[in-house]
């Protein structure tokens, strides 16, 4: 799944949350980050492993499946993953991508999405 919403929306929020549930590593682009939502899973009183990209690049072994993660700013940490700009990124049918209006509650899958998904059902 990909939570696209916009700036203060609860993001990094939601990537604790689901990492402490799914007892995921929580991937963050830049070390300064791990410290930021270090406090903030604290807060949110959420068991979770942070690293930062390069650390989590640097520590496990590229040869062996290395579990579950959960990213917080995709792009960036591809970002820095690949020291490129990320101009697309693809995925297949695991991935969602939900938007968030600032008039919604939740998050909803996009209708593009949706309508291609329901299509691939029939």
């Amino acid at each position: 799944m990909i939570l696209v919403t916009g700036r203060g929306t609860g993001r990094t929020t939601q990537a604790i949350l689901m990492a402490s549930a799914t007892h995921s590593i929580l991937v963050v682009a830049k070390p300064d980050m791990v410290v930021f939502t270090e406090h903030l899973a604290r807060d949110l009183n959420c068991p979770v492993q942070i690293v930062s990209a390069e650390q989590y690049f640097k520590h496990y072994d590229n040869t062996k499946k290395r579990g579950r993660i959960v990213i917080d700013d995709l792009e960036m940490v591809l970002s820095k993953a690949f020291g490129a700009d990320v101009i697309m990124a693809t995925g297949n049918g695991m991935t969602g991508q939900f938007i968030q209006d600032d008039d919604d509650e939740e998050p909803k899958l996009s209708d593009s999405l949706w309508k291609k998904e329901s299509e691939e059902e029939r």
